[in-house]
């Protein structure tokens, strides 16, 4: 699905934790773009921290982009943004005039390519999003209004900004989508597991107890990071927040079934019951 954020001038960069939990829902690669020099420079193929790093120390507006690959390969040249050029080339850094990032996916890329291709097929891995930039360039910003698929935004030299479809504002940035903070929520779960382990560690009559409850609050912590990296289920909450073309990515290619879905409370219990159990059989009590 992926996720684009959108740094508005005079507003804060996301801070790094915000970016890893990005990186870690869209694993496949991550880019930024700036203004420098009257262009609009790019550079991919970055970690959250790289990205995080290069742009924190720069003057707005900024893109930032975190790919999970559903159009094209994992490979860092498809990583966003594109620069909208005669080419739309997928080089990991250079300048252009402007640059496209998106979210989301446009079945139709390859039937309109064909139909509206200038000249030869320029030269490098193709996406749905460098697809978008080519076209963007060969006829104008506008045939974006004509792709009705996610999220799409353009940088332009003299720092405007477009956007097509619906963004979510965050902390004074904008973001395609907000299904990283499930990961985000993940750094802060000992708080929000708090109250649910001080019940289980008052219902234990275990010696032990402050122990287990440390540990099982550890252990689900852990537990949550794993399963957010392989083995991730939105909650119920966030399901209902997905446009129809999110949702059908996540049963397709997560086999997500909504109707097993749980409420965050019931999620983080769920957790707890299993890590509570495995702190105290690893304490020895039976």
């Amino acid at each position: 699905m992926c996720v684009a954020i959108i740094v508005p001038e005079g507003a804060d960069v996301p801070d790094l934790a915000t970016l890893e939990a990005c990186e870690g829902q869209n694993p496949h690669g991550g880019g930024v773009a700036w203004l420098k020099g009257g262009k609009v420079r790019w550079k991919k193929g970055l970690s959250a921290k790289e990205a995080h790093a290069l742009v924190v120390a720069l003057p707005g507006p900024h893109f930032i982009h975190f790919r999970i690959a559903t159009v094209g390969g994992k490979t860092d040249e498809l990583t966003h943004p594109f620069p909208i050029s005669e080419r739309a080339e997928t080089a990991v850094e250079g300048s252009a005039d402007a640059v496209l990032m998106h979210n989301g996916t446009w079945d139709a890329w390859q039937e309109h390519m064909l139909r509206l291709l200038r000249g030869k097929v320029p030269d490098g891995d193709w996406s749905d999003s460098r697809a978008m930039a080519y076209l963007a360039h060969h006829y104008g910003d506008n045939i974006l209004s004509l792709i009705d698929d996610g999220r799409i935004a353009v940088l332009r030299r003299d720092g405007s900004i477009r956007t097509w479809g619906h963004w979510e504002r965050e902390g004074g940035c904008l973001y395609s989508n907000l299904h990283w903070q499930l990961r985000a929520r993940s750094s802060r779960v000992g708080y929000e597991m708090f109250p649910y382990a001080v019940q289980h560690w008052r219902e234990t009559t275990q010696p032990t107890g402050e122990k287990v409850m440390t540990t099982g609050v550890t252990a689900a912590v852990s537990r949550l990071d794993i399963g957010l990296k392989d083995d991730w289920q939105p909650t119920s909450e966030e399901w209902a927040a997905m446009d129809d073309e999110e949702r059908d990515f996540y049963r397709e290619q997560w086999g997500i079934k909504p109707d097993e879905l749980l409420d965050e409370d019931d999620e983080m219990r769920l957790f707890l019951d299993a890590d509570f159990a495995a702190a105290n059989a690893a304490s020895g009590k039976r």
